[in-house]
């Protein structure tokens, strides 16, 4: 059951103001802890990622930018892993699948 047992948060009216909600368990509901912060972001670029990424507010589209980069970086890192491959190991890989 999740009932909440912590609320954290920084100081009132603070930049930097942090949430945590955890369960009676001490396992995190959120799975992460949400930071409220002043940015200056040009709005004309942000509606365009919006546009490619399919959000809707600020907030979702700079997540969902965030996202994205950790996706790719991800991907970069798998295709160096596939690339140290040797041609024994590439073939011991498509073995596997038949």
């Amino acid at each position: 059951m999740a009932a909440v047992t912590e609320i954290t948060s920084g100081p009132a009216g603070s930049q930097d103001h942090r949430i945590r909600l955890t369960r009676w368990d001490g396992a995190s509901i959120l799975g992460h802890v949400v930071t409220k912060t002043a940015l200056n972001i040009d709005r004309d670029i942000c509606e365009q990622v919006a546009e490619v990424l399919g959000t809707t507010g600020m907030t979702e589209t700079i997540d969902a930018a965030f996202r994205e980069i950790l996706a790719r970086a991800a991907r970069e890192r798998l295709l160096d892993r596939i690339r140290a491959l040797t041609p024994d190991d590439r073939d011991a890989i498509l073995r596997s699948w038949d």
